[in-house]
């Protein structure tokens, strides 16, 4: 994920795996890393929309998962709304098993209905 604090900019990488270490709630969503509210919307959103590529028996299958979600540099502030397409990208990456190439970086928030909307003041 790309991120800009300033006139600094960052890559942040972006983690998702099952976690199988708590099967008492199934389907559970959970985050780590410096997150703010915003970015806690995004994971939502990227999360529903990760689901509309996906085929019923598989989300038959993930809905029995717990997911964690990780946000390196941990130090970092991470306000969004940006991460949207990174998260969404981590989620299909896990659920279907293929691997995001490690020299590929994207930035972008996502709508509910999947579109990638501009960064900026004026993202619609």
């Amino acid at each position: 994920m790309l991120t800009v604090s300033g006139f600094i900019g960052h890559v942040m990488t972006v983690e998702c795996i099952y976690d199988l270490s708590s099967n008492e709630k199934k389907g559970m969503l959970n985050s780590s890393g410096n997150l703010q509210k915003v970015l806690q919307e995004s994971l939502t959103i990227a999360r529903l929309v990760a689901f509309k590529f996906l085929p019923e028996e598989k989300i038959k299958e993930i809905a029995e998962k717990n997911v964690h979600v990780h946000f390196l540099q941990g130090g970092t502030p991470k306000d969004g709304p940006s991460a949207g397409l990174s998260i969404c990208s981590a989620f299909l990456s896990l659920m279907l098993n293929k691997p995001i190439p490690q020299d590929l970086s994207m930035t972008g928030e996502l709508s509910l209905n999947g579109d990638v909307c501009k960064i900026g003041k004026n993202s619609f």
